[in-house]
């Protein structure tokens, strides 16, 4: 009996001299960790470069930005769409006189493909041609309850060519989902309740 609540001593002992080890080990272990992180930050500090409206940026308020297939980095703003090429900025702005113009200038949602740049506005939706430099504008109002959809909050690509979009609804505007067809150049009204494979839909 002795014997085994001296062992039984031993082995808590011995258990509680691992854990002291262990707890050790993680100190230096977190202790080494965090001072390469340090370290690794202080390398990477001066690989950034901050760019503003003394730059050439439009505005402060940056919403979205992707790089395009033609290489440009394309920055959705408050007051426009902004290329970048690296030096300098070049800036598209809603026209009311330029049918060929982008449709506004509050910049939600960018989407990349081959021949352009889908670009959601607090308009509606327009595609950029980056082969004719222009804007064709799409318009879903006749699918609001009220007359006005509203502003698309997000463009989903599917997959297969067409694009889910979804629009913000308030007080004044209907707001939805719509799917629509870039290749017939139509939309549908999605319902409130649907089954849809390899996507989430999310209601603000």
């Amino acid at each position: 009996m002795q014997q085994a609540s001296l062992n039984l001593v031993r082995a808590i002992a011995r258990t509680a001299k691992n854990k002291l080890r262990l707890l050790f080990t993680l100190c230096i272990v977190l202790f080494a960790l965090q001072h390469s992180s340090r370290a690794q930050w202080s390398k990477l500090e001066g690989r950034f470069t901050n760019y503003d409206v003394l730059d050439g940026l439009s505005d402060r308020g940056c919403n979205v930005a992707v790089e395009g297939k033609d290489s440009f980095i394309w920055i959705g703003t408050n007051e426009g769409l902004n290329r970048f090429d690296g030096e300098h900025f070049k800036h598209y702005f809603y026209d009311e006189n330029d049918s060929s113009s982008i449709i506004g200038n509050i910049v939600i949602d960018l989407q990349a493909v081959d021949s352009g740049l889908w670009v959601a506005t607090t308009n509606s939706l327009c595609f950029y041609n980056h082969y004719l430099d222009n804007f064709e504008r799409f318009s879903f109002d006749h699918f609001a309850e009220n007359g006005k959809m509203g502003h698309i909050k997000n463009i989903f690509p599917d997959g297969t060519g067409k694009l889910f979009l979804g629009f913000f609804k308030t007080k004044v505007n209907t707001g939805g989902l719509l799917v629509f067809d870039p290749k017939t150049k139509t939309a549908n009204n999605l319902p409130s309740t649907f089954k849809m494979k390899k996507h989430i839909c999310f209601q603000h």
